[in-house]
């Protein structure tokens, strides 16, 4: 072999080295200023809490809250209630909103409070705007149509900016950033969405709003989760434990889930199991139930406890139908347990045909999610564009 042959061998060895060490520097630094940022937007959170909410919020506020499911209220009870309809900047289209929450958006071309919102996204009252914009982001954000989210948030975050930067208008940008992370998490687009919990956590202090870190945090780190980076995920996850204290049910049961989902993603299905047990004996009648037990038969299984892991798939299949996600990801990994367990009982035959099973549903799955992610990267210009 020629030397200069060689060299070119080796200059290309280690440029690929060089480039991988460069690729786990990035992401090691990407990871670090997200545990940052988890920890700084927990902080902001217990801060925020703790304020006195007769001095920091008023009624238009609270029913941003609710929209944005940081308060558990029922939108059109709390409306029902006001003393005074005066009391609420633009209470129709408030109402009107509050109706549509029960229907799908395929339905709303025929609901007359759609209508009516979208009559009013070019109003000359420019909170009347601003609002209509903002309520037609939220109800693309359900469908997840984030191209139609980013059209309206842009249009109403035109809007206040064009006002002199008040408290108001502060805390209308707040809830336009609270959809927006959202959004870019449905997107997937990583670098977006964490700009935009940056700039909420900001926005939160200024405004005096509450941040729901424990959200926000859990999205954090289901991007990296996303991305095959479990192990970064389970470290942002835990920034939220010494914050559980004296928190309501529903986020003690948020933080358990995912750190044992994020475990068992990492193959520590022994570690996964202290969460998942104690979320079993308090999640009896939680929507979470059925992935509780999903993830819960998973860890048996792969950590050798076959009839525990039997057991736990029992309880998931006597569950009411109606109860059970509609959910690939779930009906493959139910599949994968079934297999699993089948296997370490020596049922080969059924071991292999629940194996065949998840490997066509899978491969489906991933040609469904390819097509997915060209029609998402031809969204992208377009969003870029706009």
């Amino acid at each position: 072999m020629r030397p200069t042959h060689i060299f070119k061998m080796l200059k290309g060895a280690i440029f690929i080295i060089a480039m991988f060490f460069c690729k786990i520097s990035a992401y090691a630094e990407s990871k670090d200023e997200a545990v940052i940022l988890a920890q700084e937007i927990m902080q902001v959170t217990l801060d925020t809490q703790s304020v006195d909410p007769l001095t920091s919020s008023n009624n238009s506020d609270k029913v941003m809250d609710i929209i944005s499911q940081r308060s558990p209220d029922n939108l059109i009870d709390f409306l029902d209630k006001l003393d005074s309809t005066e009391s609420l900047v633009n209470f129709d289209l408030y109402k009107n909103y509050s109706k549509l929450l029960g229907h799908s958006l395929d339905d709303l071309t025929d609901k007359g409070g759609y209508q009516l919102i979208l009559g009013e996204t070019s109003s000359k009252e420019w909170r009347r705007a601003y609002l209509a914009n903002f309520l037609l982001a939220d109800l693309h954000l359900a469908k997840g149509d984030v191209l139609k989210v980013l059209e309206y948030t842009g249009k109403s975050l035109e809007i206040v900016n064009q006002k002199t930067v008040t408290h108001e208008s502060t805390s209308m940008i707040y809830d336009i950033y609270d959809i927006l992370q959202t959004a870019y998490i449905h997107d997937r687009s990583t670098d977006q969405a964490i700009a935009a919990m940056q700039t909420l956590k900001d926005l939160s202090l200024k405004s005096g709003r509450p941040l729901d870190g424990f959200s926000i945090v859990n999205n954090l780190a289901v991007l990296f989760s996303l991305d095959n980076e479990h192990l970064a995920a389970i470290e942002i996850m835990s920034v939220m434990e010494p914050y559980l204290e004296a928190q309501s049910n529903d986020k003690v049961m948020l933080y358990n889930f995912s750190i044992a989902k994020f475990k068992n993603r990492a193959e520590l299905y022994t570690d996964a199991l202290p969460h998942l047990e104690e979320l079993e004996n308090v999640a009896e009648d939680s929507w979470l139930l059925p992935y509780i037990y999903n993830q819960l038969a998973q860890s048996y299984a792969y950590s050798g406890q076959i009839d525990k892991s039997d057991s736990i798939m029992k309880k998931l299949e006597a569950l009411p139908a109606e109860n059970l996600p509609k959910d690939d990801l779930f009906e493959l990994s139910t599949i994968n347990v079934k297999s699993q367990i089948a296997e370490k009982r020596g049922d080969h035959k059924t071991a292999l045909r629940l194996k065949n099973q998840y490997s066509e549903r899978y491969i489906e799955k991933i040609n469904a999610a390819q097509f997915q992610d060209r029609k998402k990267a031809a969204d992208r210009i377009a969003i870029s564009q706009r």
